[in-house]
């Protein structure tokens, strides 16, 4: 549920980002609704959702990488590495 619950988040924010660079483009402010962009999807032919739909997962990916690296460049993933060394310690590793 955690991990739904999180893609959710990422979604919405994607999609707020996406609203703010389109009114940037137009040169205004504008006010576009979720269910306005989801009509607007609903109304792709199936080789453009294809496209938008492959657009949006990476996007999530690049996003996701850009976060694992600044976790990982400000020691917030440095646990896993003790956890790892400990678990080589205690001879608890097995090979994948």
């Amino acid at each position: 549920m955690k991990v739904l619950y999180r893609s959710a988040i990422r979604f919405i924010r994607k999609v707020n980002m996406l609203r703010k660079l389109f009114c940037t483009f137009v040169n205004k402010r504008c006010m576009i609704k979720i269910e306005d962009i989801q009509k607007e999807i609903n109304a792709l032919s199936k080789d453009d959702f294809k496209k938008l739909r492959d657009w949006i997962i990476e996007r999530e990916w690049g996003y996701w990488d850009q976060e694992i690296k600044k976790d990982s460049e400000n020691g917030k993933l440095d646990f896993l590495i003790e956890e790892a060394q400990d678990a080589k310690y205690k001879n608890k590793l097995s090979n994948l």
